[in-house]
């Protein structure tokens, strides 16, 4: 018995191959049993979108490859949410974390929907000054060191407590 609402995401053989495939997988809210169904068929079928299909062309990766399962998980309602980086992605800079942030869902910040706030934050420092950006570097920092490569970690902050929704590497 699932306590509603919940969010119904993608998990693909490509989403961590390497090439960034971020936005391009639906990830929908389900509000009651009714609608369970239609979301994982809508999730299940957004492989197949004219944008996943025309950006695996672009990138040379065999559509027919893509293998996609449905992840389901409770809906926190965010006071905030983002995506942060182990190292600054453009620049390759892994002596920073870089962080993208919004009042909103974080799947609104990694598609590219919202203009987000943006914070880099030295490795090496604290900042007791602000307990959400130092929870988030402290867990990203340990999950960096368990998996053993920059990570790329979607967050949600919600009644402040921190939830860790994915972590992959980075591929941006």
């Amino acid at each position: 018995h699932f306590a509603y609402p919940l969010i119904v995401r993608s998990s693909t053989t490509v989403e961590d191959s390497g090439d960034s495939f971020a936005g391009l997988f639906l990830s929908t809210i389900c509000q009651n049993q009714a609608d369970l169904f239609n979301a994982i068929d809508d999730v299940l079928d957004s492989s197949s979108s004219d944008e996943v299909v025309q950006y695996c062309k672009f990138k040379k990766i065999e559509h027919s490859s893509i293998r996609t399962a449905v992840l389901i998980q409770e809906y926190i309602r965010p006071d905030c949410s983002g995506v942060l980086f182990t190292k600054q992605p453009l620049l390759n800079d892994d002596s920073v974390i870089y962080i993208e942030y919004k009042e909103m869902t974080s799947d609104v910040v990694t598609s590219g929907l919202a203009i987000p706030h943006s914070m880099v934050i030295q490795k090496s420092k604290s900042m007791p000054y602000n307990m959400l950006f130092d929870s988030l570097k402290n867990i990203a920092l340990s999950a960096e060191k368990a998996f053993g490569y920059p990570i790329d970690m979607e967050w949600i902050y919600s009644n402040n407590k921190v939830w860790i929704v994915q972590i992959r590497p980075i591929t941006t």
